[in-house]
């Protein structure tokens, strides 16, 4: 495997919905789940990134990782890391195998491998580059709290309007009564 772009500080988080927490379950064999991604994901030239989150398994021996797959393989190297029974943070390099690029990429998946029982992944941050920064949300994921935020302040906007109505109604129909 050969590393370029040594240096290269990314700072955008290029995975969605990444903040809450998730958890997965091992039983006998490996599991693992799809993070939904930025659509500037397959807009950047680079074959280094790296991924960060907070982790624990419930057990001793849970290892994960994190890769980039085509509709029928990994397209990254495989980098397990072990996790320990408390959070703690961790990064792992996301390096493209000879030949493939983000033109490829079909899925970023998280996977749980090693012993049984449960991972729990929080905060969790791909970026651009081989040096982590702190987690942040993407940007689209502000924008969609912004939406959401605006939709109900519409509708309390509304439904206060509905009550002013409602009360000026009411008012004017007493005034016409006492004429």
């Amino acid at each position: 495997w050969e590393v370029v772009n040594q240096g290269n500080v990314g700072g955008r988080n290029l995975l969605l919905n990444t903040e809450d927490e998730r958890t997965k379950e091992r039983a006998t064999s490996n599991v693992s789940y799809d993070y939904e991604y930025s659509p500037l994901l397959k807009d950047i030239a680079g074959d280094v990134f790296t991924f960060s989150f907070e982790g624990r398994g419930d057990v001793d021996g849970m290892k994960v990782d994190f890769y980039f797959r085509n509709s029928s393989e990994l397209i990254t190297k495989t980098v397990f890391t072990t996790l320990s029974t408390t959070y703690e943070r961790y990064v792992q390099p996301v390096v493209f195998k000879a030949g493939f690029s983000v033109a490829d990429i079909v899925y970023c998946s998280f996977r749980v491998a090693g012993g049984t029982g449960s991972v729990f992944i929080q905060r969790a941050k791909l970026e651009r580059g081989n040096t982590p920064t702190d987690w942040t949300c993407a940007p689209e994921d502000d924008i969609e709290n912004l939406e959401l935020k605006l939709t109900d302040v519409h509708a309390q906007i509304s439904t206060t309007a509905d009550s002013i109505r409602q009360e000026v109604q009411a008012n004017y129909a007493a005034a016409n009564d006492v004429v």
